[in-house]
């Protein structure tokens, strides 16, 4: 299915609403830092710019080209995932049992490759709905 284009932000629109957010998510992480949602929404608008990076990386062929836009989405996607997981990892420090949390880490790690860390945070999440 092919999006509306007439419903499509320009860059410059998405970058305004973009900053916007991220300003105000972390004005609400200053006005209450034990709030583990202002974190975890700040995460989850850092994942979503990775991971736009990450998808459009995994299209790509092994063309000269695209392995040089790849180096480049590889990056962007790595930078954004470093930021995600730094909130993520604030709202436990807030939360050690927020399951959004535990859930988008766990995550990242597998987009990350380090499949150990992201079965910790799977473990930690199993031992949640297992009461103990």
């Amino acid at each position: 299915e092919t999006p509306d284009k007439s419903m499509l932000l320009t860059d410059e629109d998405y970058k305004k609403y973009y900053s916007e957010a991220e300003r105000l998510l972390k004005k609400a992480q200053e006005l209450d830092p034990k709030e583990t949602t202002n974190y975890t929404q700040l995460g989850s608008l850092y994942l979503s710019e990775g991971l736009v990076s990450y998808n459009a990386n995994q299209r790509l062929t092994t063309s000269k080209a695209d392995m040089a836009k790849g180096k480049v989405l590889t990056e962007k996607y790595k930078a954004a995932f470093a930021k995600s997981q730094k909130e993520y990892e604030a709202a436990l420090n807030a939360d050690p049992n927020d399951r959004i949390a535990l859930e988008y880490l766990s995550k990242i790690h597998i987009w990350s490759g380090d499949l150990a860390k992201s079965i910790e945070y799977k473990n930690r999440l199993k031992e949640l709905d297992s009461g103990n």
